[in-house]
């Protein structure tokens, strides 16, 4: 059936979602911040 998404894909598009805006609304000097800035990177 066209359209249905995996669970995966739609994990990863929730989360995807989500951290956008945490970005914007989170202090950078936040330490869970830099801790999934850092997870991120590697």
């Amino acid at each position: 059936m066209e359209g249905r998404r995996t669970l995966a894909e739609c994990l990863s598009y929730v989360m995807e979602h989500f951290l956008s805006e945490w970005k914007e609304k989170t202090d950078k000097r936040d330490k869970s911040y830099q801790a999934l800035a850092e997870a991120r990177a590697s």
